[in-house]
């Protein structure tokens, strides 16, 4: 039943939006620890795996909560990863600081360093100016490349989560730059930075003193600025593919007079950063950006602040937005003559007043069993594993919802993304991989809702099912010509697709012969699954509520829901609701199972933009879950 959930409930109550070309873009998956890897679960067996080690992987084990209070410059020497299995709703191993000495916790002092799949938490997620800035990760990059910071969770650091400096400027040495062909070896990737928030410091990321980095598919939400640069001689960044959520801290005042900080941010040379140079080289492309604060009286939150004019040029481009147009970027050099003098600020195209963050679907996309949640966020494709941790990347790509539907094609347990491009079919990998073609023979090719998706053959991959008023068709894997299903004068609008029969094949449903039937397989004679108890099929939600392998049917009533259980039967009760419960109707949340107990779950967007999910065991009551989903 999981996997039916996965092929036919994600797609039936998404498909109404506007979709634009693909890209593409493969990652990876955190993944388990290496046998040759040095485990540690405490602060002592991390120093001990740290000290002079070179190109070892240690892996802090999943459940470590480790206090590196007091320390500082602890070493990354050459060829070391630094790991631990943030995976699925799995969050990874711990480590953390709580005082403000030193400046950094870890400091690479080598080439070719990675830290991967970890929780980095530092000692302050307020906005206090008192505090020293203290970043999680610091390396100078005009002495080490091939650092690479991916799949970790970043919080709570007052200077930044990764802080990447060169040496222009640092009296007595010989100025050793970067280039920005070189961008792609201080690499930062996929990490979740939050509540990095100390006024005049805060960053996720920040470049510095002929330093460059490349910063791809990170989820930022409330920092004082997502990225960075102090607008040294020769520093920039390419930014692509992030997802930059609203939270924020309004600065400097009460409600009606503080400010939001921009998101992305370009110091200049001169004095508190404000005009002359604005460093080299900016590439800030293929990003979507929310949080457009503003009141009566306060400027709208920018997208981007730039306060010097960037000697090469700084190019923002193809990034999606919920601001208007002019309200994304702010030219700001603190009033010099040069206010109006920034020459190298390339603008668009990009796309304003956009906000595709309810475009979501479900499917498993980590292998763990559970749903998770998917968002096409109209530059890449990101998901919360069980809709509980924050939004995670999966692939660089502009298909919106309206055109993806989703299955397991390759019967390999993962859901993969289809859609249809003109004669062909094509769908990517877990989410994750570039669009493969599926049929390798001449189809037929019809419109997109014209199709149901179900594993009819219980072979675990996903079928096409149309039909044309005479018969049932299907595709087998998507793979094989259309042959007939069955003889039906039903469309596929007057069918809904289930397992009634508890035999992993998917079934189908509607109203015939003033009953409830079903076809089994799609194939099978038309057979009473019970009385008519509605005269319709278009206000029933399909799913397992009970958790036996068999497809119930569910329907809002004026005071709750109600379920017939595996479709026979007299109605039950299956949730009651107050007059004034925000959570009622049913065919408006996602439906799958979530928690990866027995039994679908029901999700909605609830309080301050968070996912609420409410399941059969627990009673009525939907729960907040996860991070702000903003």
């Amino acid at each position: 039943m999981r996997r039916f959930a996965t092929v036919v409930l994600a797609v039936s109550l998404y498909a109404s939006f506007r979709s634009v070309p693909a890209a593409s873009a493969q990652v990876s998956l955190p993944l388990p620890a290496p046998p040759q890897a040095v485990l540690v679960h405490t602060r002592a067996e991390l120093l001990t795996a740290l000290k002079n080690a070179t190109n070892t992987t240690i892996y802090v084990a999943d459940d470590a909560v480790i206090d590196l209070t007091g320390l500082h410059d602890l070493p990354l020497n050459e060829g070391i990863t630094l790991m631990s299995g943030r995976r699925g709703v799995k969050r990874g191993g711990l480590i953390y600081k709580n005082d403000f000495e030193g400046g950094r916790l870890f400091a690479v002092k080598g080439n070719n360093v990675r830290v991967r799949g970890l929780r980095l938490r530092g000692p302050s997620g307020l906005p206090d100016e008192k505090n020293d800035g203290v970043a999680a990760i610091a390396i100078r990059a005009d002495r080490y490349r091939g650092l690479e910071v991916t799949d970790n969770e970043f919080y709570h650091w007052t200077h930044a989560g990764v802080a990447v400096r060169g040496n222009y400027g640092v009296d007595g040495q010989v100025f050793k730059r970067m280039y920005k062909t070189e961008a792609r070896q201080i690499y930062v990737a996929r990490n979740y930075m939050h509540h990095n928030v100390r006024d005049n410091l805060g960053y996720g990321v920040v470049v510095s003193g002929g330093s460059y980095a490349t910063i791809e598919g990170n989820v930022f939400d409330y920092n004082r600025h997502a990225i960075a640069s102090d607008g040294s001689p020769h520093t920039g960044y390419i930014a692509r593919y992030n997802y930059v959520l609203e939270g924020g801290h309004c600065q400097d005042g009460w409600w009606f007079t503080c400010y939001y900080n921009q998101h992305f941010d370009v110091h200049g040379s001169e004095k508190d950063g404000y005009g002359g140079v604005g460093g080299e080289y900016f590439d800030i492309s293929s990003n979507t950006f929310r949080g457009e604060q503003g009141f009566a009286g306060v400027k709208v939150r920018p997208v981007l602040m730039v306060r010097g004019d960037p000697t090469e040029g700084l190019y923002f481009r193809a990034n999606v937005m919920v601001h208007e147009p002019g309200q994304d970027i702010d030219l700001n050099n603190g009033g010099l003559p040069l206010y109006e003098g920034f020459e190298h600020v390339f603008r668009g195209p990009n796309t304003y007043r956009t906000d595709l963050s309810k475009d979501i679907a479900t499917g498993d996309f980590d292998g763990d069993g559970r749903q998770d949640v998917f968002l096409a966020n109209g530059t890449a494709w990101f998901y919360s594993s069980g809709g509980i941790t924050e939004w995670r990347f999966l692939r660089a790509n502009t298909t919106r919802l309206s055109a993806l539907r989703f299955g397991d094609f390759d019967g390999d347990g993962r859901t993969d993304v289809f859609t249809q491009s003109g004669t062909r079919w094509l769908y990517s990998p877990g989410g994750r991989r570039a669009w493969t073609p599926l049929a390798q023979i001449p189809i037929g090719f019809y419109p997109l809702a014209s199709y149901r998706f179900g594993d009819f053959d219980g072979d675990g991959r996903t079928d096409l099912m149309r039909a044309d008023g005479r018969y049932w068709y299907v595709s087998w894997s998507g793979r094989a010509d259309w042959q007939i299903l069955k003889k039906s004068g039903y469309q596929v609008d007057a069918i809904r697709l289930g397992d009634f029969d508890g035999n992993g094949a998917t079934d189908v449903f509607s109203l015939t012969g003033g009953h409830w039937s079903w076809a089994s397989g799609g194939s099978g004679p038309w057979t009473k699954l019970n009385d008519q108890l509605t005269t319709a099929v278009s206000g029933l939600v399909f799913a397992d509520f009970d958790g036996n392998g068999r497809t119930d049917i569910a329907q809002r009533t004026d005071d709750g829901w109600r379920y017939a259980r595996d479709g026979r039967g007299a109605w039950q009760s299956l949730r009651t609701f107050a007059a004034d419960d925000e959570f009622k109707n049913l065919r408006a949340m996602l439906v799958a199972n979530f928690d990866g107990r027995p039994g679908a779950d029901a999700l909605a967007w609830g309080p301050r933009n968070r996912f609420a999910i409410w399941s059969r065991p627990a009673g009525p009551a939907f729960i907040g879950r996860g991070p702000s989903m903003r």
